[in-house]
């Protein structure tokens, strides 16, 4: 990077207000640190931005129209939408009286029938949600998109869905929503879930063994995430990666911003993050 060592102590700070934000915050949590913990719920008026995205607030996703060549944005609103409190009732029936496991699998079942179904590990290059995710924006005039209009969907929209629906359910589970840090290749905005159970962390299958738990770090929770796998030739591959992309979670304290988040919040308008305070503080 170029920037001014002079500007070092303004982007610093700024980082630092911006992760007050993201604690409370949960589509800023997602873009700045690439994790939603578990008691960071989805409310009303959520949203889901890409990997690599530029930052919007909630009134830019709000006005944003259909445009082909712009991003794809990701919403939930758990108290207007239709077709999602339709979801989150057939996933409390299908909850009811289960474990913190069964319950985990029961939702992942519900966001996969929604979304497709299961896909083989070697299909995955093959599954296309981008027909879906065209007529969904066409339909309603936006790149803004609610998750559970979508009939196909890869592991980004699938892990946005069972975290909406996790965190609206009648039953106590809850559920992280993760992105790995990959910038490039053909996982580049791949997005997974994961529970506790019994005192362990498990990374949840939505894609191909739909609600298979996977103990993180585990070479079966490696080979699900895709670590080490740039191309999609790779899919099938089981190794565990050189070097471990995605780290721990991202969830827990760290003492010091990165220089990536201080790139990342010196573009982000000063005016978004007293909208995001003043929300907070009227809850």
């Amino acid at each position: 990077s170029t920037r001014d060592p002079a500007e070092e102590p303004a982007a610093a700070a700024a980082a630092h207000a911006l992760r007050a934000v993201a604690s409370h915050h949960a589509p800023t949590s997602l873009w700045l640190l690439g994790c939603i913990p578990p008691h960071l719920r989805v409310r009303e008026g959520f949203y889901a931005l890409q990997s690599g995205a530029d930052h919007l607030s909630s009134a830019q996703v709000r006005t944003l129209s259909w445009d082909p060549a712009g991003p794809e944005v990701l919403t939930a609103h758990p108290l207007t939408d239709s077709e999602l409190r339709q979801l989150v009732a057939r996933a409390d029936e299908e909850c009811r009286d289960k474990t913190d496991e069964q319950a985990g699998r029961a939702i992942a079942r519900v966001v996969s029938q929604r979304m497709g179904g299961a896909v083989p590990w070697e299909g995955l290059e093959k599954l296309s949600p981008a027909p879906a995710v065209y007529a969904a924006k066409v339909a309603i005039g936006s790149n803004a998109i609610p998750a559970s209009r979508l009939t196909s969907g890869g592991p980004y929209h699938r892990a946005v869905l069972f975290k909406a629906l996790v965190d609206h359910v009648q039953h106590p589970i809850a559920a992280s929503l993760r992105r790995t840090q990959r910038s490039r290749g053909a996982h580049a905005s791949f997005m997974w879930n994961e529970i506790t159970v019994n005192g362990e962390v498990f990374v949840i299958d939505l894609m191909h063994d739909v609600g298979r738990l996977y103990l993180a770090e585990s070479d079966e929770a490696d080979r699900y995430l895709r670590k080490g796998q740039y191309a999609f030739k790779s899919l099938q591959a089981t190794h565990r990666a050189l070097q471990a992309e995605v780290g721990q979670p991202q969830h827990k304290a760290v003492a010091a911003t990165s220089h990536a988040e201080r790139v990342k919040a010196m573009l982000v308008p000063a005016d978004f993050v007293y909208e995001v305070a003043g929300a907070v503080q009227r809850r």
